[in-house]
């Protein structure tokens, strides 16, 4: 799974083929993290230097660099550090509860693990790195089982997943489940927010090396668009496009495969992509009452793709397709955009001829506007 697992309790009867995680019984602990082998923050690794002038894992790396070895005694960091013994036991005992070494107490020795050496390349953006982390907080059930059968690591209790900082990609899974496989993939339900875009949806997966989202079954696409207003900070002000894609099968690109970390700067990145038909309904109540009905009514949209989710601009927003008005005008090809109102719509003219309406009962030639005020001419 590629994770540091931090729970109090692992319960296996020896028939079953599922190993549970859990807490304590009667105790007060609710929580056990799964964190990400490559995870890393700068925040966090600045918060370990405390009031020391050099970074512990740097001096670390340091020294074992110098003695060409990654085991190293207590008497070789002392006389490196100039420390004393009770500072470095402390120091030595924290590192090793948090993975950066293994402490062998006894012996007055340990053995330095890749973890730490790639948080200190980390902190020099000398390599990449991810903030995937996976955090269980659950009352009644166990944090965590994990199946002998194929390896699924099912997690509960779990609100929200960040992906990645830097593109802003957080996952909220639905249920508060997510199931882990190999090399931290991972599977789940629920909405995937992505800059200015919410992706609602079922049996999404997570692929980690490719570092997307593969979305077979989105049930609506919510958009967040700019007012033309600033805040009192001087920022656009965005509010939610009334208007939801439906029935998308597609992908998010987070960012390049190689760039987890987000130090690199991507601007094209998230990129949303759909790969088949998807939908535009007009028949809210709040849309003339309700009158449109969604299976003759309704825009279908063509396969598309938007890059620069985060900072992307309302000119962006132009889906292709054919819109199909239950018999009011002919099929036509058409772009929705945003519209005054803020919903996905258009405003067009008609060939010169006009178009024929209700079958040929009559010719209409002039503007046609689609908004959620309906369909208008």
């Amino acid at each position: 799974h590629q994770v540091d697992m931090d729970f109090e309790s692992l319960t296996w009867k020896v028939d079953s083929p599922m190993i549970e995680f859990k807490n304590m019984e009667g105790g007060t602990k609710t929580v056990a993290t799964f964190i990400s082998s490559n995870y890393f923050k700068k925040d966090e690794y600045m918060q370990m230097m405390t009031l020391q002038t050099s970074h512990p894992l740097y001096n670390i790396k340091k020294l074992a660099e110098k003695l060409d070895t990654n085991y190293v005694t207590n008497e070789q960091l002392a006389e490196f550090t100039l420390k004393s013994y009770a500072q470095l036991e402390t120091m030595l005992l924290d590192l090793s509860n948090k993975g950066f070494i293994n402490y062998n107490y006894d012996g007055k020795y340990f053995i330095i693990k890749d973890k730490l050496i790639n948080w200190v390349k980390a902190s020099g953006g000398n390599v990449d790195y991810d903030v995937i982390g996976f955090y269980s907080n659950t009352n009644n059930n166990s944090n965590a089982t994990l199946s002998l059968l194929n390896y699924d690591l099912q997690m509960r209790g779990v609100n929200s997943v960040n992906v990645s900082d830097s593109q802003e990609v957080i996952i909220y899974p639905s249920k508060k489940e997510i199931t882990l496989k190999k090399n931290r993939d991972f599977d789940f339900s629920g909405v995937v927010q992505s800059g200015r875009f919410d992706i609602m949806g079922r049996n999404f997966s997570f692929k980690y090396d490719d570092f997307k989202i593969i979305m077979p079954n989105v049930d609506s696409l919510r958009i967040y668009a700019e007012t033309g207003k600033l805040d009192i900070e001087g920022k656009p002000i965005i509010r939610p496009v009334k208007t939801v894609i439906e029935n998308i099968n597609g992908d998010l690109l987070i960012d390049k495969p190689n760039n987890k970390s987000g130090v690199k700067k991507a601007d094209e990145y998230p990129i949303i992509n759909s790969y088949k038909d998807s939908y535009v309904f007009y028949n809210k109540k709040s849309i003339q009452g309700g009158v449109y009905n969604k299976d003759e009514f309704y825009f279908h949209v063509e396969p598309f793709s938007i890059d620069s989710l985060d900072n992307f601009d309302n000119s962006q927003l132009k889906f292709k397709g054919t819109m199909l008005s239950a018999g009011i005008f002919p099929d036509f090809d058409e772009t929705l955009t945003l519209q005054p109102d803020h919903s996905l719509g258009f405003i067009r003219k008609t060939p010169a001829e006009g178009f024929p309406m209700y079958g040929g009962k009559g010719t209409y030639k002039d503007t046609i506007r689609l908004s959620n005020e309906g369909l208008r001419g």
